[in-house]
């Protein structure tokens, strides 16, 4: 009997598991690459332009610094 319990708790935190990782999304899970990124500011470029935020590490655009404004085109 325990070892059907045991069985029933790996099986519900396998499936647990396995709904979390089927949430990503973008272009990244689904196997393509980033290859262009743009700014609300105007600015687009490729990844290895981007500049990382001091204070968060988070990539930000070269031309304004900001953060949130980014937004990745898959190749």
């Amino acid at each position: 009997m325990s070892k059907l319990a045991s069985l029933g708790a790996n099986a519900e935190a396998k499936r647990d598991r396995d709904r979390k990782l089927r949430g990503s999304s973008g272009a990244a899970s689904e196997g393509k690459s980033l290859q262009a990124w743009s700014c609300s500011c105007g600015w687009t470029g490729v990844v290895k332009d981007l500049k990382a935020d001091p204070k968060t590490w988070a990539p930000s655009c070269p031309s304004c610094g900001r953060s949130d404004g980014l937004s990745a085109q898959a190749g």
